[in-house]
């Protein structure tokens, strides 16, 4: 049974949190990874910047929204009376 709706309308689900780290290389390149932890992000950028070819590493943060409550009713199922 999904979750009811709280008095300030919302779910009770928790926001997901990503911090995609990425590497562009001195030819224009793209590489990367995804991270749960910012420190973890923040080492491997780090760790990349050291290399003579890396030209930049970015962490930034990356919010996945939650998926909206579904209705009892189907999108097909749903009739309009006239």
């Amino acid at each position: 049974m999904p979750k009811s709706n709280n008095a300030d309308g919302k779910n009770g689900k928790r926001e997901y949190r990503y911090w995609p780290g990425t590497i562009t290389y001195s030819d224009n390149e793209f590489s990367g990874r995804v991270f749960k932890d910012h420190h973890k992000a923040e080492r491997y950028a780090a760790r990349q910047k050291k290399a003579p070819v890396v030209k930049k590493a970015l962490v930034e943060p990356f919010s996945f929204p939650v998926a909206p409550a579904l209705d009892s009713k189907r999108d097909g199922e749903r009739r309009t009376e006239s």
